[in-house]
């Protein structure tokens, strides 16, 4: 039974409240800027609405529109109120959110091709692009000169550009070609001078992520619902997790803490019918799944699309297909709840041992 409570759920959720975006049409990608206090979401009518991240009360939307999908959104690091966002057309917005009434800051840099990611180094000048399989960097502040176009690491459509979340001189780069490149743009001379590491995972990486106190493993999702581990510091596969199930799919990931300790957090949905709105949170190692710790619910009526991680991980606030954002407040188990769990955890490993083991026939 899909609404029944899954065993291991620990946290007790509180379903905070709703923002109804628009009712005909999706979210696609939140976005949180700590430092001025709004949610960005980007939606299937090219648009971009803003909300109060404490409360998801309206704040207004970005009144130029993209003429294409957006693909991405990312806040600059050192300007509170500057959004940028890519159109898979090659046009690129910078967006001065305090003007709400339309007086943005548009610039237009011209992709050769599909543009499907972008993302802001830590010195907010640095821009870089997925350009269909290349990887482009410009200056904000000169954005019709190219700095660097590095071609010919991937053989594919570039998914996914991330740069460190620390070190603003290593960019992750993914794509459909199945790789996860690690760049050290300090590098100089041939574009082959910058490559650290190539992760490759089997399948196309849809998503990138970093884990680890100091950002030291990347984390990348791919279209098979898989979730892959790579080291920074040895560039080694740390290990995979399948996907698992035939109607679940990953969401997200994040890295925080979970009762008091930093853990890597998957966040997934479910494509069942009925319950196409729920969504565990799990934590994870590089080969294994916990339990759930948590069963979002009751929230959603769509397949969830985002999710942002509030207050050390005690608020998340979640979109999707319905076209509305939820907020959700998290509190730690109890002593109870922790040994019902462990008593869940015993019986199951206890019933599956019991279990006949079924004989192989080769015919």
């Amino acid at each position: 039974n899909g609404d029944r409570p899954m065993a291991g759920v620990q946290y007790h959720l509180h379903h905070l409240g709703k923002a109804s975006h628009e009712s005909d049409c999706y979210v696609f990608q939140l976005c949180v800027s700590h430092a001025n206090g709004k949610i960005a979401a980007s939606n299937s009518k090219h648009t971009i609405k803003l909300y109060n991240k404490d409360t998801l009360q309206y704040l207004g939307e970005c009144k130029k529109k993209h003429q294409t999908e957006i693909r991405d959104i990312c806040w600059s690091p050192t300007t509170p109120d500057t959004l940028v966002s890519c159109d898979g057309w090659g046009t690129v917005l910078l967006w001065d959110t305090r003007q709400m009434s339309g007086q943005n800051l548009p610039i237009h840099i011209n992709a050769k091709e599909l543009l499907f990611s972008l993302d802001l180094a830590g010195c907010g000048n640095i821009l870089a692009l997925g350009d269909n399989m290349d990887t482009v960097l410009y200056d904000l502040r000169r954005p019709d000169v190219e700095l660097r176009r590095i071609e010919e690491f991937h053989t594919d459509e570039i998914t996914k550009v991330r740069f460190h979340p620390t070190q603003q001189n290593i960019l992750c780069t993914s794509s459909e070609d199945s790789l996860i490149n690690v760049l050290d743009l300090t590098k100089e001379g041939d574009d082959d001078d910058l490559l650290m590491w190539v992760f490759n995972t089997s399948n196309p990486v849809n998503n990138l992520f970093f884990c680890g106190d100091q950002g030291e493993c990347v984390v990348g999702l791919t279209t098979c619902e898989e979730v892959v581990f790579g080291s920074l510091e040895s560039g080694e596969m740390l290990g995979s997790l399948n996907r698992q199930s035939d109607d679940s799919y990953v969401i997200s990931c994040h890295y925080g803490p979970v009762f008091g300790k930093n853990e890597v957090v998957i966040f997934s949905g479910t494509k069942l019918e009925g319950v196409e709105g729920n969504m565990i949170m799990q934590t994870a190692i590089p080969q294994q799944y916990s339990p759930p710790v948590a069963l979002f619910q009751g929230g959603h009526s769509d397949m969830i699309r985002s999710v942002v991680c509030l207050d050390e991980m005690r608020t998340l606030v979640t979109a999707g297909e319905d076209g509305n954002l939820c907020m959700w407040k998290t509190e730690p188990p109890t002593q109870a709840d922790k040994e019902r769990v462990m008593r869940e955890h015993e019986a199951s490993q206890a019933s599956q041992a019991a279990k006949p083991k079924k004989k192989y026939k080769p015919y």
